[in-house]
């Protein structure tokens, strides 16, 4: 009896994946990641304290206010390539340029690895077709 609540579990679980791989096969969803990485990377180090010991150390800047704003904008084209993926020219170009902005506003892209990430995604978005496009 336990085999059988085993395998149906195991077959929820199967069709569970099969669901979202072809969810996945279905849009940039690497674009997306790659996107809702440099969002999060950009947002994120402006406003956070770090404390070591007795030694608290902080990125507040300036820039904080043009770092949420790139950071959110990014964010949200990650969550287009994601669920709007014919908006996937437009959200890359603009994921493109924020990344670059990013090097200027914040925090030199977030050490260059947030401006990286965020050229990959908007490449990815840009060169990604839909199955029945090809």
């Amino acid at each position: 009896m336990a085999s059988a609540a085993h395998r149906n579990g195991q077959l929820h679980v199967d069709e569970a994946r099969a669901r979202f791989r072809r969810w996945r096969r279905s849009r940039p969803f690497w674009a997306g990641a790659f996107t809702l990485a440099c969002g999060l990377m950009v947002v994120f180090p402006p406003f956070a304290s770090l404390q070591i010991a007795d030694i608290t150390v902080s990125l507040h800047t300036v820039g904080g206010a043009g770092s949420l704003v790139v950071g959110v904008v990014l964010l949200m084209c990650g969550v287009a390539h994601w669920f709007q993926p014919h908006y996937r020219v437009p959200a890359g170009i603009v994921t493109l340029l924020l990344s670059l902005v990013a090097l200027v506003v914040a925090n030199l892209g977030v050490l260059l690895v947030g401006t990286i990430t965020g050229i990959v995604g908007g490449c990815l978005a840009l060169s990604w077709r839909a199955k029945s496009a090809l």
